[in-house]
């Protein structure tokens, strides 16, 4: 969302972007040393507070703005003050979780009746929102967006980094982590960067699958293939299944291979990307963009990914695609042996020419056409959700009352 609001803020528009409860690694000065453009107004609110702040101190909030965009429960948000969003950008799991509940209206119990409305609101906000800016995403999250019904259109997802800033590799330079990096990449002769969260295994469900164990053991295979040469990759700190990653690492004896680093700011580990060799994104779903992606191309790095196509869908992607371990296990090989071959380099090129394409000057045209057509609104559908829902909170309040006696 950040990057959106830079660059519309380029074009001259005043932009005010709203953060609710983010990470600290999120925060949009961690993505860039330069200023930021636009307007960053601090707005704590517990995703029960959509339902339980009254509608007027809502929409005295959002809605003085011509033209709304949000993630998350901004869908919600929207919809509750019957001003649906202009853009949505999904997250995944706003998309493919939130929007569906399991409680029922008159349980009982009125926390249940709230998380139902909440729901309620996030899969109406994004069925009536007018775009959403999504690449391609996994099943799950595609199925979801089929479910809902969404009525919008549909565009590409701005990089998740402001392009412009690394056009110019002495901002490099300012990363307080460089001292460290460049002591790793000392110790090895082969660098593999793979800054995506670590959530893979049986106790990981199939929208947050990223596959890390599968280059895991293709640093395994790598290491007894170049026997002669020091394979080091450098991972963060990051997700659910670190624990299993570091397992792993130790059972297949690669502690001396693998490096950690704690969750880090996006501008200051971009130096590292510059002096990898390779990067490897995520390995269990077909997606194109996301993850880290976008941070690999910018920097011109040979990017490997999953991607299960013929062999003719696979030449056009702007990556190499590997869809089992075997070919994991050669293609890290392949490119490990020829990073500075016409072919490798060429298709780092060719990648980030596609990026500027595809996931840059086309959605900024949507966007800027969208932004022509102004704002509107759905009182009526809102209104007739508040009423239903008030409804349901009397009649659970005299429920659990009855109940408790």
């Amino acid at each position: 969302m950040s990057q959106t609001c830079r660059y519309l803020a380029d074009d001259g528009h005043d932009v005010t972007l709203y953060l609710i409860n983010e990470y600290a690694h999120f925060h949009p000065s961690s993505d860039s040393y330069s200023d930021l453009n636009f307007k960053l107004r601090e707005f704590p609110l517990k995703k029960t507070e959509i339902v339980t702040m009254s509608r007027r101190q809502l929409k005295e909030e959002f809605g003085q703005y011509d033209y709304l965009m949000g993630i998350e429960y901004a869908p919600a948000i929207a919809m509750r003050i019957g001003k649906p969003l202009n853009i949505f950008y999904s997250a995944a799991t706003d998309l493919s979780h939130y929007p569906f509940s399991e409680y029922s209206y008159v349980s009982g119990a009125t926390w249940k009746t709230e998380e139902k409305y909440l729901a309620d609101l996030q899969f109406m906000g994004i069925r009536y929102a007018r775009n959403i800016s999504m690449n391609m995403a996994p099943l799950p999250i595609e199925n979801a967006l089929i479910k809902i019904g969404f009525k919008g259109h549909r565009f590409e997802a701005l990089p998740y980094l402001y392009m412009k800033l690394w056009r110019h590799s002495e901002v490099l330079q300012q990363s307080i982590l460089k001292q460290a990096f460049d002591r790793v990449r000392g110790l090895y002769d082969i660098l593999i960067f793979h800054h995506i969260r670590h959530e893979w295994g049986a106790d990981t469900d199939e929208v947050h699958q990223k596959g890390n164990d599968k280059l895991i053991r293709a640093i395994h295979y790598l290491k007894q293939i170049k026997s002669n040469q020091r394979v080091g990759l450098i991972t963060f700190e990051y997700g659910n299944s670190i624990h299993k990653t570091k397992q792993l690492i130790e059972d297949l004896e690669l502690k001396e291979n693998v490096v950690w680093f704690p969750v880090n700011k996006r501008r200051d580990y971009m130096y590292c990307i510059a002096k990898a060799d390779v990067c490897v994104g995520q390995l269990h779903h077909n997606m194109i963009t996301y993850t880290s992606f976008a941070e690999y191309v910018v920097l011109k790095k040979p990017v490997i990914q999953w991607f299960k196509a013929s062999d003719a869908e696979r030449e056009k992607l702007p990556f190499f695609a590997v869809s089992s371990q075997e070919e994991l296990n050669t293609k890290l090989e392949f490119i490990s042996a020829n990073i500075r071959q016409e072919l490798i380099v060429k298709k780092a090129d060719e990648s980030l020419q596609w990026l500027e394409t595809e996931n840059v000057q086309k959605p900024l045209a949507a966007i800027r056409k969208d932004l022509l057509m102004g704002s509107y609104q759905m009182n009526f559908q809102s209104n007739f959700m508040e009423l239903k829902y008030q409804f349901y909170l009397f009649l659970d309040k005299i429920i659990f009352r009855v109940k408790g006696r």
